[in-house]
């Protein structure tokens, strides 16, 4: 069977990820994204019917969450009930899997999609003003990636630093 955590060294491209889930679950999956973006963005995710409410959508959603997280990737996606899923139950089913919605304090104006789950864990930006950056802490491997954006000044980037010192010795 398609083990992604067997081999966590070994670079899987995104399309061959896509088939060996398709496989292994009998679901379709719609999951794209390039080498140089940082964003997944899941599209589609069906589940058959007659396979429903018995963990098949959970334990997929968990390999594309371990794939994603070993490729350092944000995932970014919108439920839809155009699949025949209940979007408000989806939208409480990806929430419990780390998902935050893409509005208020947790907007990433990077990202069009109404849900994402940062790598890892956890992603703060600063609210005011726009985002001008973002740190990103790695819960699985030492250090955090920060991103300015093109409206980032010598201040964002001390922010940023102070969220990571504070992160890595407290």
């Amino acid at each position: 069977s398609f083990n992604q955590s067997a081999t966590p060294e070994q670079t899987i491209s995104v399309d061959d990820f896509v088939k060996g889930i398709k496989k292994q679950y009998g679901i379709e999956l719609g999951l794209k994204g390039s080498p140089t973006s940082n964003v997944l963005s899941l599209h589609k995710i069906v589940v058959p019917e007659a396979m429903r409410n018995q963990g098949t959508g959970s334990k997929a959603m968990q390999d594309i969450i371990k794939y994603a997280d070993s490729q350092n990737k944000t995932i970014a996606l919108t439920p839809s009930s155009d699949f025949g899923g209940n979007k408000n139950r989806l939208t409480g089913f990806y929430k419990k899997l780390g998902f935050v919605e893409n509005k208020g304090r947790n907007k990433d104006y990077e990202i069009s999609e109404s849900m994402y789950r940062a790598p890892n864990g956890r992603k703060y930006n600063q609210a005011n003003g726009g985002t001008r950056g973002s740190i990103t802490f790695s819960t699985s491997q030492d250090g955090s990636t920060i991103v300015l954006s093109k409206n980032a000044d010598f201040s964002t980037f001390v922010h940023e630093l102070g969220h990571h010192f504070l992160e890595m010795n407290m």
